[in-house]
């Protein structure tokens, strides 16, 4: 199996994606018309679900080349050999987008259902810590919409159970967005797991859910904001968007 990485340093402009190893099972013209970021107070098992302004010109960059997938049903399920390539899922075009502070950004995509994006910025040679910045999307499982909601809403109704605090606030930082939020169908923040976000995303047909980690990007601290803030507040939903255009 082999593995490509890309980089792109912004001032020279907009690259081009790499492809996964698969090919996309289907596609459209072009990802589907989206509504504005959902705003509100968060209620109960609700994070703050609002992308808070920032000076970096961080915003969503639609690159309409990439496929909308809507990989066939077969048996009651989506095979694997179908399912939708994690270096398809993103491009670099889209990516300048929410890092427009990069110096460059790798794209490596891991076989078919991983893509690891390692964004370089301006600030990083200023961090204390050197670790470098790097986001895990992993590509978790793909089916119906009804079974993978179905499996998602279950892991849920168990982790309001297991992870519920006094006063019926969750424990642990498990949090789980309103559904909806960023236009995806289901969002959750398991932070013992590294700040891992599983991510469902469909078209009222199938569906597929994404696991997402990210590491490093200490330099975002800043501006009131520690790095943690910044990575939940103005970059994930960015990406989070920008996913739910996928199908």
């Amino acid at each position: 199996m082999t593995t490509s990485v890309i980089a792109v340093t912004v001032l020279a402009g907009c690259g081009s994606s790499g492809g996964g190893s698969s090919a996309p099972t289907s596609t459209t013209d072009g990802p589907r018309a989206h509504e504005p970021y959902k705003k509100g107070k968060p209620g109960q098992w609700d994070s703050p679900g609002v992308v808070v302004a920032n000076s970096a010109g961080r915003k969503v960059v639609l690159d309409k080349k990439l496929p909308v997938f809507d990989p066939p049903i077969t048996d009651g399920g989506v095979a694997q050999s179908d399912w939708p390539a994690a270096g398809r899922l993103l491009s670099i075009k889209e990516l300048i987008g929410v890092f427009p502070d990069a110096t460059k950004i790798g794209f490596t995509p891991q076989g078919p259902t991983k893509l690891v994006i390692t964004p370089s910025l301006k600030g990083d040679s200023n961090s204390k810590n050197v670790d470098p910045n790097k986001i895990s999307l992993t590509v978790d499982s793909v089916g119906t919409e009804d079974s993978i909601l179905a499996t998602y809403d279950g892991k849920r109704a168990s982790d309001r159970t297991v992870y519920t605090g006094a006063g019926g606030q969750p424990n642990s930082g498990h949090v789980y967005y309103k559904d909806g939020s960023f236009n995806t169908h289901r969002l959750s923040i398991e932070p013992d797991d590294g700040d891992k976000y599983l991510v469902v995303i469909g078209n009222g047909r199938t569906a597929m859910q994404l696991s997402i980690k990210c590491d490093g990007f200490y330099s975002l601290d800043g501006d009131g904001f520690d790095s943690d803030k910044v990575l939940q507040q103005q970059v994930m939903p960015l990406i989070f968007q920008l996913l739910a255009a996928r199908m």
